[in-house]
């Protein structure tokens, strides 16, 4: 699968980065986060809701006043224990 395919933009079409990897609830079995490598080097979680898949690429719904707020507001610690699947990504676009 192409880096290409995984790669998640703004509303606006600004590209933000790439999905690294997804993090499944193994109670609803159901993507809950996925880890966001930003354009740079950091990695992010992200709630799997606050995405859309379309089909020209993967669409962050929210404003950065929003994520930010929704970033906030998870705690981890809580969250219950998920199953994780990796991507790998091979090539970059």
């Amino acid at each position: 699968m192409s880096h290409a395919a995984w790669t998640v933009k703004s509303m606006n079409g600004k590209k933000l980065g790439f999905i690294k990897k997804l993090i499944i609830d193994s109670r609803t079995r159901q993507i809950a986060y996925a880890d966001l490598a930003l354009e740079g080097s950091d990695i992010i979680r992200i709630p799997w809701n606050i995405l859309a898949v379309k089909n020209h690429g993967i669409l962050l719904k929210v404003t950065k006043k929003e994520l930010a707020a929704a970033l906030s507001t998870t705690r981890f610690e809580e969250l219950p224990e998920p199953v994780t699947l990796e991507v790998t990504i091979t090539g970059r676009s």
